[in-house]
């Protein structure tokens, strides 16, 4: 608490310090003076996560290499001035003020992009995923995955470019396991509980079931952690008798804790059945769905195919069971979090202060409910820490926490949750100079360089395939290199599809998944079982469910060849 306060005197004054002061660019409130012997471009950025400090870089390196360049033929004017506008303005906000916005080029999340393309709201960019980012370089499209190329695109055109990962789901403090040696053995009958008990005993095979370096992956990065979640709990109340809380989030918002349901879901999810919400076809493949429970509570699980017809299963999947029933386990002692996540006053940057400062104050949390992007957002917190312990704060290990997979077939599976994109507004297809030059600044970023410098300086992945050079591999954080080993090997799911179910009902299964009519309806889980009395897993769960009536009628619209 001392901690918090002081950090609050200090920010007042930054504040007092500097009132008066405004960003120094960006769209109605840019401060940079117009050079008017250069073309203007106005660049929005949402300014969450991975900050902005990333696009004031490529504002100079583009400006540099444009600096000759005429864009607005007819006129003596040389380069490009791009002008960053930095705000939180997603797509909620955005679906409203995009068309009578002056900003041109769009950084934002959280996109609608099937409604806004069916709105006419964004500008064509086929020719950009047709055509090389830079020279020598294979076209845009080709860095994308199949799939993404079969969904983004819109009756044979593209109107936007896929922007960063925003995957979601725990991260843990490697230092604290190592230090508190939170591992399990690869001997489970050990002295101590199939805990390790010294640093050089070999660990457990983790969530993967394999160590090792084989055909270039590296199986080592989990090994250790939990195979399984009653592996995973048994590890908790390990925790706490080691005096180590194992969780924290923020209490400010309560749609955070859907980060762990959703990263349980994916873990246990086959890709079929983690794109079913996307596809409502399982094919030839089945999948596990919740048909029942026994006479204990425990769900029946059966395998079975899915269609548009028989949609309604989504909604059933036997691993959004085990996310419910994951989060449900987490509250039900509350040694296992810290109480200032019960705070609704806690923000999710006062979750990674606290977090990063734990372990330097003797009060040890082990794991942060957060995004992939967290390290980069935290980037003031660690500033304070160093600044506050020296070198015992510096060179911090934290890492991305692989949960426990409900299968060991095919890749593991994470999640974009973020619906991020690069676009152009559509109206500045009235302008074609200006447009042209819209399209040169999206190509640029969008080339092997960009994309490299972008996680360099992030620390987060882009949305589409890439490389790092050993070099620039090795300059990222622990946690950065963490992450992005596990992406590459992982199988992403995007929030695109060509069904017209999802197409038309984005929100619902996206955004408002996890909604359930138990007890008078709930739309975060959380709610549900901190209610007076706590609503059961299986209760909430059930409550998520739709009669095949229901779908139908809902949905029947919708349906291949329907009239």
């Amino acid at each position: 608490m001392k901690r918090i306060l002081t950090t609050i005197l200090v920010l007042a004054a930054f504040v007092n310090l500097f009132a008066g002061c405004t960003p120094k660019t960006g769209g109605p409130t840019q401060t940079e003076q117009i050079d008017r012997n250069r073309t203007q471009l106005y660049v929005s950025n949402y300014n969450g996560g991975i900050g902005t400090d990333w696009l004031y870089d490529v504002k100079a390196r583009f400006e540099e290499a444009y600096k000759d360049e005429c864009f607005e033929p007819g006129t003596d004017k040389r380069g490009v001035q791009i002008l960053v506008n930095p705000n939180k303005d997603s797509g909620t906000t955005l679906t409203s003020t995009l068309p009578g916005s002056t900003d041109e080029v769009f950084f934002a999340e959280d996109i609608p992009y099937y409604d806004w393309v069916s709105k006419n709201m964004l500008a064509d960019l086929t020719d950009i995923f047709t055509s090389p980012a830079a020279e020598g370089e294979e076209a845009v499209q080709e860095k994308l995955t199949q799939t993404q190329r079969e969904m983004v695109s819109v009756d044979g055109k593209y109107y936007a470019l896929p922007h960063y990962d925003g995957v979601r789901g725990l991260q843990y403090d490697v230092d604290l396991f190592e230090r508190k040696m939170l591992y399990f053995s690869r001997d489970s009958n050990n002295a101590n509980n199939g805990f390790s008990t010294s640093a050089t005993e070999e660990r457990s095979l983790g969530p993967d079931g394999k160590t090792g370096v084989i055909d270039g992956v590296d199986y080592r990065l989990d090994d250790g952690l939990p195979s399984t979640y009653d592996e995973f709990f048994a590890l908790c109340d390990y925790m706490v008798q080691r005096n180590v809380t194992p969780f924290i989030w923020t209490g400010m918002y309560d749609e955070y804790t859907l980060y762990i349901e959703n990263a349980v879901f994916d873990a246990y999810s086959t890709e079929t059945e983690a794109s079913l919400t996307l596809t409502f076809d399982s094919g030839d493949e089945t999948v596990r769905v919740v048909t029942g429970f026994d006479s204990s509570d425990k769900p029946v699980i059966e395998n079975v195919k899915v269609t548009e017809q028989s949609g309604y299963y989504v909604f059933q999947l036997a691993g959004r069971y085990y996310g419910l029933d994951f989060l449900q386990r987490m509250l039900s002692d509350k040694q296992y979090y810290s109480l200032s996540s019960t705070d609704e006053t806690f923000s999710h940057l006062d979750a990674q202060e606290e977090f990063i400062y734990s372990s330097l104050e003797n009060e040890p949390i082990a794991m942060l409910m957060d995004g992939n992007y967290w390290e980069n957002e935290a980037k003031g917190a660690f500033s304070r820490s160093v600044s506050e312990f020296g070198e015992r704060a510096e060179n911090r290990r934290f890492a991305w926490m692989p949960l426990p997979r409900g299968t060991q077939e095919g890749k593991v599976v994470m999640r974009d949750n973020m619906r991020s994109y690069a676009f152009i507004n559509a109206t500045v297809e009235n302008n074609p100079d200006k447009l042209a030059l819209a399209k040169t600044f999206l190509r640029f970023c969008y080339s092997d360089a960009e994309l490299q410098n972008f996680t360099v300086s992030t620390g987060v992945t882009k949305a589409i395939d890439y490389t790092l050079t050993q070099e620039q591999e090795e300059s990222l954080s622990y946690y950065a290199k963490s992450f992005w080993n596990y992406r590459k090997n992982a199988q992403m799911i995007y929030n695109l599809s060509s069904n017209a179910i999802y197409k038309n009902n984005e929100t619902t299964f996206t955004t408002n998944i996890w909604r359930s009519a138990a007890d008078m309806g709930y739309v975060y889980p959380i709610n549900a079982f901190r209610s007076s009395g706590g609503v059961s897993t299986r209760k909430y769960f059930e409550g998520m469910w739709l009669t095949p009536e229901t779908w139908t009628s809902r949905y029947r619209q919708y349906f291949s060849g329907a009239d």
